[in-house]
């Protein structure tokens, strides 16, 4: 039997049923491994080659994920809670990302029948529900912290001078504070003015650069947690470890994402555009492949048939 009982290759019947039996309990659990720059592009390449192996039902799964994006804007206009609903939209999200990578890895492996993807999500139900409350931990410390340095900054240059903070909650304090930050970032001819472009230049990357620490940490946190069973916090050192060794493919694979999709971002912020967002949920379907697909490779879980036959020699060619 073959050293490598994932390999959906050449499958014997036994190593799929191993494979089956094992996705109840768990896949061993590897440390992520350093990968070459071409990757980058081979996880994109596979994403699309899982998607031509079976495109109905790729097809009719992301017209499920687009009947939920209709419905999650009303959900959250009905809560009107911000957290409430940034909570509730972060799980549907790790929940999906899960469903995306067990079909992903059923088409992956040829074997559609007997995994039970339903099961697997419900066990890992819990986990997901706290790994959401510590996301959401998250955003809000950074919040907390560049807004407390944001303010103290505000103070050095007199911008809290002349606010009544006795109501804070009233709606002309508020207009107050607007007002200021209006006159601060913008000059009369609507131009950003120098004070706003500074803020901007120091504030912007800080930002970005929490947004980037929060994405390593959680990016296969719910793979790892439905596929491997592993804890909350061990899922995300070993997803943020799997960021840190590959960041040269990683980097390769944010081009490219970004290159594809950016252009497509105007489509969610029109109002009667319905088929325009229907083509934006289906393109962004390959995306969620890619993230199994890097997954995968990352963490040694199986190689492809379409990875054999590329002739790509994967562990050396374009280390930088």
């Amino acid at each position: 039997m073959s050293d490598n009982p994932y390999k959906s290759g050449n499958s014997s019947n036994e190593n799929d049923s191993r494979i089956v039996s094992e996705f109840g309990s768990k896949f061993s659990i590897k440390e992520p491994t350093r990968k070459p720059f071409i990757y980058g592009w081979l996880w994109v390449q596979d994403a699309i080659n899982i998607l031509k192996k079976n495109p109905v039902f790729w097809v009719r799964f992301s017209l499920y994920y687009f009947a939920l994006s209709l419905f999650l804007p009303n959900l959250i206009i009905v809560l009107n809670t911000p957290v409430l609903s940034f909570f509730i939209q972060t799980f549907l999200g790790f929940v999906l990302l899960a469903f995306f990578s067990i079909y992903a890895f059923k088409v992956d492996i040829n074997k559609l029948d007997g995994i039970d993807s339903k099961g697997a999500i419900a066990k890992s139900a819990s986990s997901f529900l706290t790994l959401t409350a510590v996301y959401l931990l998250s955003f809000i410390v950074v919040i907390v912290v560049i807004g407390g340095i944001l303010g103290i900054y505000l103070k050095s240059i007199g911008f809290w001078e002349g606010i009544d903070f006795s109501n804070a909650d009233s709606q002309v304090t508020q207009e107050q504070i607007l007002n200021r930050f209006q006159d601060l970032f913008f000059m009369q001819d609507d131009s950003i003015s120098n004070e706003g472009f500074k803020l901007i230049l120091i504030f912007g990357p800080v930002f970005a650069l929490f947004i980037l620490l929060i994405t390593m940490l959680f990016f296969y946190a719910p793979i790892l947690i439905v596929f491997n069973k592993c804890q909350i916090f061990q899922a995300m050192s070993l997803s943020f470890k799997a960021f840190i060794v590959n960041v040269i493919p990683f980097a390769l694979y944010g081009v490219i994402v970004i290159g594809v999709f950016s252009p497509l971002v105007i489509f969610l912020f029109e109002d009667n555009l319905f088929v325009l967002r229907a083509i934006f949920i289906i393109l962004t379907i390959p995306l969620n492949i890619s993230i199994y697909t890097s997954y995968r490779d990352i963490f040694s879980l199986s190689y492809s048939a379409d990875q054999d036959e590329r002739g790509v020699n994967r562990e050396t060619a374009f280390y930088v």
